[in-house]
């Protein structure tokens, strides 16, 4: 399936923000909660939840973390440099 290039950018943060929350969520409901009984349960109501605040949020900070990364490096240089300068 192919979807057109202007969709990138909500694709990439659903995807991402998918996938983050899925790693996150069980890792934390495991540190919480363990290995119990209902660990699955726990862990796909926890990415639910989780996955409901991190797609917005990354949908509105994505962009603005490849502005600053763009701003903050300079093509075809392999030293550091002061941003100042």
């Amino acid at each position: 399936m192919r979807v057109n290039e202007k969709y990138s950018q909500i694709i990439f943060a659903l995807i991402s923000s998918g996938v983050m929350a899925l790693l996150m969520s069980g890792v934390m409901t495991l540190v919480n909660r363990g290995l119990v009984n209902d660990f699955i349960s726990l862990w796909l109501r926890a990415f639910a939840i989780s996955w409901v605040v991190s797609f917005p949020a990354s949908s509105i900070i994505i962009p603005k973390i490849r502005c600053f990364v763009e701003q903050a490096t300079i093509e075809g240089k392999d030293e550091i440099t002061s941003i100042a300068a």
